[in-house]
């Protein structure tokens, strides 16, 4: 073989090489890295907050687990947005946010979701829709590289609890970040 084609030939592959190691850090770069503890303090306190109903505080919480892909979390944020807690009311985003949640088939979030679809005209709908799959292709379980499962509360046989579980890096997990594109935090409610 000539010295051309073998020089030729290393530069390809060191391209290559180089290109998958860009593929591989641009694929990381809506997440961050954060202990479990750190992402289990997120979700306890943003749901103590909610439950309190102390929506200042549980509102960039939630959000921060909803983007991470917290099924619970979207459906709470959802709530937040379609009642107006803490945020200002708007129905499209609390749609959204609950078609996230309710992404993971058969879902407990899925009745709500069914009922606001019952309710509206077919155009309404798609609009409704279209905006949701937006939601479900930033924060879903593919974008955000979380793992679901059912599991029943109560130790029967109601699976009526989704967990999700962020991908682990070693001793940490990987954190979707939410994208800050408005489309899914309008401006905050007035008290």
């Amino acid at each position: 073989m000539s010295t051309s084609i073998v020089l030729k030939t290393h530069r390809i592959l060191i391209a290559l090489v180089a290109l998958a190691a860009s593929t591989a850090a641009n694929a990381l770069d809506d997440f961050d890295q954060v202990s479990p503890d750190a992402y289990l303090e997120v979700l306890s306190k943003g749901s103590e907050a909610y439950l309190k109903k102390d929506y200042d505080e549980a509102l960039p919480l939630v959000k921060q687990a909803a983007c991470a892909g917290d099924k619970s979390s979207q459906w709470a944020l959802g709530q937040m947005y379609l009642l107006g807690q803490g945020v200002q009311r708007d129905d499209v985003t609390g749609y959204s946010w609950l078609s996230a949640a309710a992404e993971f088939r058969p879902s407990p979030y899925s009745t709500t979701l069914t009922k606001i679809e019952q309710s509206v005209d077919p155009k309404e709908l798609s609009v409704l829709q279209s905006h949701g799959d937006a939601i479900v292709d930033k924060y879903g379980i593919a974008a955000t590289r979380m793992s679901c499962r059912q599991s029943a509360s109560r130790g029967g046989h109601i699976l009526d609890i989704v967990t999700c579980s962020p991908e682990r890096q070693g001793r940490t997990v990987l954190i979707h970040r939410c994208l800050d594109d408005g489309s899914a935090m309008p401006a905050k409610a007035a008290p």
